[in-house]
């Protein structure tokens, strides 16, 4: 009995013993964890645009594996990714599972960031796709998981789902579309000349209402990563707090009012002017004298055309320069140019009324018979859905400096022109409005730009932010942790933007309100998480695979042999077997107790 005891147990030993040598000579597991971002998903009059689908669950390669590639999630950095390339990848031929577009680490200030190339691959990606497309961040991770691919690629052992690498996984499910129509807000401001025009309409005929609009969102192909179009909106507020001290301290009051219009929407085909436009008091839009549509009033060298660069403006009209209703006024923009050395330039084009969509923000207010223009750094109307990128960083809080010398452009052609209606003579070198403040200038491009700001999102954002400060109050009262958990969460949640937006125009102008509309529902938009996670595993091969199944079995195997000669003696596992199912005889099982 010993020695059959011994021997079981030195089979089992064995067998254990190698079991584990097998499975500590295999590649160890690895796991990388990456924030991944989603292309947007959206539709505009029913046609689809942006990344259909969102689940990713294959091994991951890289584009130099060819035709390999196929079925597989391609990983490419920013660098690499030519449209030739991004097309093919995406395409029926090659059927990729879906693509992981790196960026660099450090906000974009690598060379490959911010060029057409890069901007031209954004719009490609914001066409649509049925291929799940995300943007990623270079991390040390995501760095070794490439160097790997790379090395494996180079052997000429491509990763498939066969000889093993590492499989990427990302997203839970398919996302929605948000029902209903989420809500949008403007920010109007009115600073009132001599008698509010809303009230007299002698003023109004005098001097009018002279409207500043600039938009306040930001679009890309990547919800999280759009933070750019912060000069237009950064402007506006400077703007309002200079004139604001005008009207306060001027020996001479101007009878003409100026409105501030923060609209929403912008990017989404001037939604929110349209909206102002339909829901605007209509004494009004009837003084309306002359509007001002700010764009971007920065631009990014590496994207800036040959005509385009620091220092540079125009104003875009429907008006030609000579017309007696803006010449004026366009007079008075160059020379408050020359005073901060910025170049404004007119450029005149007839309004297409047959056109689906605005080329320029102050097409909606001419198509009402309105004198307007738009201001922009631009010298010709980007594409559709192309006026903001992820890639945006002409417009950075540093360039602070910049936009103070645009904002003193605008506040002295504008301070010139409402003092000029009432016969106040100026001097050409004469300075209206102060100092422009850089400190706020850049306090607001800051804030703007430190947070996603795509329309619907960011309503939603500041929806999520509005419940989690009710849930900070009700946790005061009675857990103090609790309470400290949710303000942190009311932090992360709340972007601030549009209160802040909000309280400017309370505090810089005479007369504030908000104007909430439902977007319109041409627009569609899908639910969107604004940060997701790239899981990415590394896997052994399918030969290891079977190797571990080989070992169990055999483990199995020699466990049941084991037990049969410890219970019936090594007569009955031959019997075993043998295929003979009777049962051990008398004497194996007392030769056994002997």
């Amino acid at each position: 009995m010993a020695s059959h005891h011994f021997s079981c147990c030195g089979l089992l030993s064995w067998f254990l013993f190698s079991l584990f040598l097998l499975i500590q000579g295999t590649p160890s597991q690895a796991y990388e964890l990456v924030p991944a971002y989603r292309v947007l998903q959206f539709d505009y009059k029913q046609h689809p645009y942006g990344s259909r689908r969102a689940h990713i669950a294959h091994h991951a390669t890289l584009a130099s594996a060819g035709a390999r590639a196929r079925r597989a999630v391609v990983i490419v950095p920013l660098a690499e990714a030519r449209l030739p390339l991004v097309t093919r990848l995406l395409s029926n031929v090659t059927n990729a599972a879906g693509m992981v577009v790196v960026l660099p680490a450090n906000d974009f200030d690598e060379g490959s960031a911010g060029t057409p190339q890069a901007r031209e691959l954004e719009r490609y990606l914001m066409t649509s796709t049925r291929v799940p497309v995300y943007f990623a961040r270079e991390t040390d991770g995501l760095t070794r998981v490439q160097q790997d691919l790379k090395s494996w690629i180079a052997q000429g052992n491509a990763p498939t789902s066969v000889s093993g690498g590492w499989h990427a996984v990302v997203g839970k499910g398919e996302p929605r579309k948000i029902k209903p129509p989420p809500s949008l807000t403007n920010f109007q401001g009115l600073l009132h000349g001599g008698v509010p025009p809303s009230t007299s309409e002698e003023s109004s005929a005098a001097g009018g209402v002279i409207l500043v609009v600039a938009s306040y969102d930001a679009f890309g192909a990547a919800q999280a990563l759009a933070q750019g179009s912060i000069s237009a909106a950064a402007a506006l507020v400077e703007l309002a707090r200079l004139f604001q001290k005008l009207y306060a301290e001027h020996s001479h009051k101007p009878s003409t009012s100026i409105a501030f219009v923060l609209a929403a929407g912008g990017h989404l085909n001037f939604v929110g002017s349209r909206a102002w436009l339909a829901s605007a008091d209509t004494k009004l839009l009837n003084a309306v004298s002359f509007a001002l549509c700010l764009d971007n009033l920065l631009i990014d060298p590496l994207s800036a055309a040959d005509d385009e660069g620091p220092g540079k403006l125009f104003l875009h009209s429907a008006r030609p320069p000579d017309d007696a209703s803006v010449e004026p006024l366009y007079t008075r923009f160059k020379a408050a140019g020359e005073l901060s050395d910025v170049s404004v330039s007119t450029v005149h084009k007839r309004v297409n009324v047959s056109a689906p969509t605005a080329a320029w923000e102050h097409e909606l207010f001419s198509r009402r018979r309105m004198a307007a223009a738009t201001l922009s750094a631009r010298s010709t109307p980007p594409p559709f859905l192309s006026r903001a990128s992820i890639f945006d960083r002409g417009e950075a809080s540093t360039n602070a400096t910049a936009l103070a010398g645009v904002v003193r452009t605008v506040a002295e052609a504008l301070a010139r022109h409402v003092l000029a209606v009432d016969g106040v003579k100026v001097s050409a070198t004469e300075s209206l409005v102060g100092d422009v403040s850089i400190p706020n200038l850049t306090h607001w491009m800051k804030m703007l730009g430190r947070v996603p700001r795509v329309a619907p999102f960011a309503s939603l954002a500041e929806s999520r932010a509005t419940k989690a400060m009710e849930k900070v109050k009700s946790a005061v009262d009675r857990n103090a942790k609790l309470a400290a958990e949710a303000a942190a969460a009311a932090e992360s949640n709340h972007s601030g933007v549009q209160p802040a937006l909000s309280k400017a125009m309370r505090d810089y102008t005479s007369e504030a309100k908000s104007m909430d509309f439902e977007l319109p529902r041409d627009w569609s938009f899908y639910t969107h998480a604004e940060e997701l996670e790239l899981r990415l595993y590394r896997t052994a091969s399918v030969g290891f695979d079977v190797a571990l199944l080989a070992g169990v079995l055999a483990y199995l195997g020699a466990l049941y042999v084991a037990l049969k000669a410890y219970t019936y003696g090594w007569s009955g596992v031959v019997e075993a077997l043998s295929g003979d199912k009777r049962r051990p005889s008398a004497a194996a099982k007392g030769g056994k107790r002997r």
